[in-house]
């Protein structure tokens, strides 16, 4: 679920060919960060302006205690994942993460498979065995080996998202990639549960499905359902119940695991910033792609989401809403993001892309949660969210404007990226106009939960709630 901007409008795409021209001759590639955010001028943050936009006044980077190790779970090897978030560090200055040694997860970096090794770790093990594959590929009636080396190489990028973001946001914690062996749901549920078993105390799941088929019995045994573990999960970025996705099967339905009422669903905004980079607003993400949201049709809300001031005007009835929170998720106002993978998404072009998708803002918010502490002794910690929410207003930014329904406009997006369509006329298009679970209002709402951080003390539970677990 991570989403890279491309230079679209003759504008854009002159700036990053000059920036190659310039800078690297004939070489092609954007290999300086300061290079991305002048190509794509709304976009390409830094860590400095996630901290400015959610840590206004405060020193995020201050050790938390106890350590918090993240874990990331993912789909096949990126060969250059430690290599690159060193890469990712060094560029902003950021503490280098060294390479755990056996059995130690606190402060470091990790790499295992969905079994918990360090060894045997899925494809591709080698430079050599993806170049292999790809050789194979060009051969006639070799369909399965093109799909295994593209969908490799995507994978890529995304753990590049997942690991450099969750360090740009909690430097001292220490990350786990657990790497699955395919991106079956199976294999990605292996993973989880290795993730849960390695002490990792916040997990970051920036990938997810339609829930259809999910029912209570089979969610309260999944892998998901780990008390005193906060587990992140991306809402999705095709909309309200995934009205874009692009295949037709997959509309209509909200996305599990982020419609778990076991995990923290974090929807997406896009984020202005404003002198000195500072947080000058967010609204719903919509247009070329879009933050998702919606109500569960298997799953039921938990009493203290359906404890909401607002639950009457959701829509939701008894059902679970997504999403809980929200953050930065626009790719027009992304994160720069470091990624060698010589056949990656890059398309051997910018080795600096910006992206954004709801996987930039499932680790921003996993990576709070650490800063936070962790669960705190919360079973679920998404209720610290939603018992904070009216007794600490000013640590959340309540984002009011915008919607996630469809825009029918052609074309549907400016080339800001923008939807065509006022929220007005996407509600009505995705039929739930006057209703939060497509449209942001004060208080809670489907598309952006509770709001985003602004700071840490919504995500600390009470002395009073922490004694209650």
């Amino acid at each position: 679920l991570a989403v890279r901007l491309v230079p679209g409008t003759p504008a854009a795409q002159a700036r990053v060919v000059h920036l190659r021209a310039i800078s690297h001759g004939a070489k092609i590639g954007v290999e300086k960060a300061s290079e991305c955010h002048e190509a794509y001028t709304a976009s390409c943050f830094a860590p400095q302006d996630l901290r400015n936009a959610y840590f206004p006044n405060q020193q995020p980077e201050a050790p938390v205690s106890p350590p918090q190790t993240i874990a990331i779970v993912d789909a096949y090897n990126d060969l250059n994942a430690e290599a690159d978030l060193k890469l990712y560090s060094k560029e902003f200055g950021l503490p280098e993460l060294p390479t755990c040694t056996a059995g130690e997860v606190s402060g470091c970096f990790e790499k295992l498979n969905q079994t918990g090794e360090t060894k045997n770790l899925p494809f591709p093990q080698t430079e050599g065995s993806r170049e292999t594959t790809e050789a194979e590929c060009n051969n006639e009636g070799k369909e399965a080996a093109c799909k295994e080396a593209e969908e490799a190489d995507g994978w890529a990028v995304e753990i590049s998202v997942d690991i450099e973001v969750s360090h740009a946001v909690c430097q001292n914690c220490g990350i786990v990639l657990v790497e699955a062996r395919s991106s079956s749901f199976a294999d990605l549920e292996d993973a989880e549960t290795t993730a849960a078993g390695v002490g990792a105390t916040e997990i970051s799941d920036s990938w997810g499905g339609p829930e259809q088929g999910e029912t209570p019995a089979e969610d309260n045994a999944s892998p998901f359902n780990h008390p005193g573990i906060v587990i992140t999960a991306a809402a999705g970025d095709d909309g309200y119940l995934d009205w874009s996705a692009e295949n037709s099967l997959e509309r209509g339905y909200v996305d599990y695991p982020a419609s778990s009422p076991h995990v923290v669903a974090v929807g997406g905004t896009r984020l202005s910033l404003g002198p000195g980079n500072a947080w000058a607003g967010e609204t719903v993400w919509n247009g070329n792609g879009a933050g998702a949201s919606g109500c569960s049709v298997e799953l039921a809300a938990p009493a203290w989401q359906q404890s909401t001031s607002d639950w009457s005007s959701v829509g939701c009835g008894t059902g679970r809403a997504v999403a809980d929170i929200s953050a930065d998720a626009d790719p027009y106002t992304g994160v720069a993001i470091y990624d060698s993978t010589p056949e990656s998404p890059t398309e051997g072009a910018p080795t600096w892309i910006p992206v954004g998708g709801t996987s930039l803002a499932s680790p921003i918010i996993a990576s709070v949660f650490a800063l936070a502490g962790g669960a705190g002794g919360v079973e679920y910690p998404a209720k610290t969210l939603y018992e904070n929410q009216p007794k600490l207003p000013n640590a959340l930014h309540d984002v009011v404007s915008g919607s996630n329904g469809e825009c029918k406009k052609k074309p549907p997006f400016q080339s800001d990226g923008t939807s065509s369509c006022s929220a007005t006329q996407e509600a009505i298009n995705s039929n739930c106009l006057g209703e939060l679970k497509c449209n942001a209002a004060p208080g809670y709402d489907g598309p952006t939960g509770v709001g985003t951080p602004e700071g840490i003390a919504a995500f600390k539970p009470s002395e009073e709630e922490a004694k209650r677990q």
